[in-house]
C-alpha cells in the first residue's frame, strides 16, 4: 500500500512524470514502476495520455484518487499503531529504570522525533517521580550507579556503546 500510494501521489502532484522519474523518486526499480503503473492501468486508477510516439503521460482517474485515499489512510492508521506502540514501550522502559533505582536519564543523540518521544515520557515521569534527565553531546566513560545513558540514533552510536554498562538503546 505505501508503494502505491508513493507512485500514485507523484503522479497526482506532477503534471507529467516519466517512468524514470518515479524510479528515482521512490527508490523503486524501473521494472517495479512499470509493473505497478501497468497493474493500475488495468485497475482503472491512471489513464494513459500519448502525446507522439516516445512520451506516455499518466492522468490519475477518479478511482485512482480512490485507492490513493485508501491507502493514505491505512498508511497513517499504520503509523499511528507503531508510534503509540513505540510510545507505550517507551514509558515502560522509563518506569523499569525508575522501579530499578535510576533516577538521572542521559539523552544521547538527534534531537529529532524519537527524541521528542523519549523527553515527552521523561517530562510525564518527572510529574510523579523524582527523577532528573540531561541531553549529552558525548557518552561518558563512566556513568554513575543511579543514571542511565538513553540511546536512540543507531547511526550515530558507537556500536560498543550499547554493551557498556548504564546504557540501553531504545532498539535493541
Amino acid at each position: 500500500m505505501k508503494r502505491d500510494f508513493f507512485i500514485l501521489d507523484l503522479i497526482d502532484t506532477h503534471n507529467f512524470i516519466s517512468q524514470r522519474l518515479i524510479s528515482k523518486e521512490t527508490g523503486y526499480s524501473l521494472g517495479t514502476v512499470n509493473n505497478v503503473l501497468q497493474s493500475f492501468i488495468h485497475a482503472g486508477y491512471l489513464d494513459i495520455v500519448q502525446d507522439n510516439s516516445k512520451t506516455v503521460d499518466y492522468l490519475i482517474t477518479t478511482k485512482g484518487k480512490l485507492y490513493k485515499a485508501k491507502c493514505y489512510y491505512a498508511i497513517v492508521e499504520n503509523s499511528y499503531d507503531v508510534i503509540t506502540s513505540f510510545k507505550k514501550r517507551i514509558k515502560e522502559t522509563v518506569n523499569a529504570f525508575i522501579a530499578n533505582d535510576i533516577k538521572v536519564f542521559l539523552l544521547y543523540g538527534e534531537k529529532n522525533n524519537i527524541y521528542r518521544l523519549l523527553k515527552m515520557n521523561l517530562i510525564e515521569a518527572s510529574r510523579k517521580h523524582s527523577i532528573e534527565y540531561y541531553d549529552i553531546s558525548e557518552i561518558p566513560q563512566k556513568v554513575q550507579k543511579n543514571a542511565i545513558v538513553m540511546l536512540w540514533d543507531t547511526e550515530q552510536v558507537d556500536s560498543l556503546a550499547y554493551k557498556k554498562e548504564n546504557t540501553y538503546n531504545l532498539f535493541l
